[in-house]
């Protein structure tokens, strides 16, 4: 039971200051005493009086008595079960007891700091190791803190960022913590950076409206998630996923001239006849992606949307910080032919390319760096039965990136209803992916 007590530094701190105070005692008290006693005795002989040699007996008594304090306490200790244990602590209350004692505290401290890594067992177990003497044992013990610290350090700073760190501090946290040795520390700290990933990507709809406005300040909500809104001379459809995150895949369609028209001043919604967004809207089909449904004006066929849609297309990727290496397109009946003219208008543009129902009218080259797959109903007249042909050229230029199917329906409208392409062939899903 002793010993367990004097395993303690502080123990054996305050043991050491009472041995010092003792032999102090027993040395100073009993030569006051018999000084004083001399003093006495040669006054009295001096002034002619009787020596007061009672009394002087008595003060010499008391300073042997004072002297021989620490062997009574021995003797006492000896009669008692705890003898060993007693004289074991206080042999070890010296200052290499002592610090042996303090030596073997730190280890467990040091322990201790690497289970929790918490920064105020950091501090305490730091504040100990400065009390050890100069010499291997210390500089070892400061050497596994400081490699502590800096796994303190990130822990802390990983916490933080999770709260309210920017995109710079995650690259830099991602870095620190990619570079830790492989174990439970660094995958609970990838956990943590994956909820700030998170964060960090979360727009939330109420940021949705604000991105928006800087695109067009003409815009308006027609369901959750799906708005209608003007840019130039056309009007166009966006839909978001529930999430709006950063590098969000964009899919965009282009419709047929039966959903032609100015669908934001007209106030319908014809437009999302067809195409991904309809498939959405009808719970049929939901992605991680942005959609976009440009409409053409009424009265125009033209659908090569060069430079407006080209511009609209570079604002809704860097506004809502969309993957430009995921821009895809699918292009049905006049859209098609839209498609068509804007692989040429805008080489290398897209990650993905599906024109549905028209025949091909452009060089395969523009889809050298495109992944394609083309449609057909299975009543193709004359002039879209030559995209099997075309898919074939693409794929001897793109590397088999290429490919066509003909729908088993012997109609035109193959992007509506149960006719639906997107819908039974996973054609956005494919899109997405590329």
């Amino acid at each position: 039971m002793i010993l367990s007590i004097c395993d303690s530094s502080s123990v054996l701190e305050v043991i050491r200051i009472i041995k010092i105070l003792v032999r102090i005692i027993t040395i100073v008290v009993p030569i006051i005493l018999i000084v004083t006693s001399m003093i006495a005795f040669t006054k009295d002989v001096k002034d002619g009086n009787s020596p007061g040699l009672k009394a002087f007996a008595v003060r010499c008594i008391a300073a042997i008595i004072i002297i021989f304090i620490p062997t009574f306490v021995g003797v006492i200790a000896n009669a008692l079960e705890d003898t060993l244990e007693y004289q074991s602590c206080l042999n070890r209350a010296t200052h290499e007891g002592i610090n042996e004692a303090r030596s073997k505290e730190v280890i467990k401290l040091i322990e201790a700091t690497k289970k929790s890594l918490n920064k105020a067992d950091y501090l305490l177990a730091e504040k100990e190791v400065q009390k050890l003497d100069d010499g291997a044992n210390k500089t070892e013990a400061l050497n596994k803190l400081y490699e502590l610290k800096e796994l303190i350090d990130i822990k802390e700073d990983v916490a933080v960022g999770v709260k309210s760190g920017g995109e710079a501090d995650y690259k830099v946290l991602l870095d620190r913590v990619n570079k830790l040795s492989d174990g439970s520390l660094k995958t609970s700290l990838l956990n943590e950076l994956k909820k700030m990933r998170e964060r960090l990507d979360s727009k939330g709809l109420d940021n949705v409206e604000k991105v928006l406005k800087n695109i067009s300040s003409e815009y308006r909500m027609v369901k959750k998630n799906l708005y209608v809104t003007k840019y130039n001379n056309f009007s166009y459809w966006i839909m978001f996923p529930d999430r709006v995150k950063n590098k969000l895949p964009v899919v965009i369609y282009l419709q047929g001239l039966g959903e032609q028209g100015n669908d934001y001043d007209n106030n319908t919604e014809v437009a999302i006849v067809g195409g991904p967004i309809t498939e959405v809207v009808n719970g049929n089909k939901k992605w991680d992606a942005i959609l976009i449904h440009p409409q053409v004006p009424s009265g125009s066929t033209n659908q090569r949307y060069s430079k407006p849609f080209n511009e609209l297309i570079d604002r809704v990727v860097d506004e809502f910080k969309a993957d430009k290496n995921k821009i895809s397109v699918m292009g049905f009946s006049n859209g098609c032919y839209g498609l068509f003219a804007m692989a040429t208008d805008f080489n290398g543009k897209f990650s993905a390319a599906v024109p549905v129902e028209c025949a091909p009218n452009t060089s395969a080259n523009y889809f050298k760096k495109t992944a394609y797959w083309s449609f057909t109903g299975a009543g193709a007249d004359g002039s879209n039965s030559k995209m099997p042909a075309f898919a074939s050229q693409v794929a001897a230029i793109n590397g088999n990136k290429a490919k066509h199917t003909r729908a088993p329906h012997n109609d035109h409208n193959i992007i509506y209803g149960d006719y639906s392409i997107i819908r039974s062939y996973d054609v956005v899903e494919w899109m997405i992916s590329q």
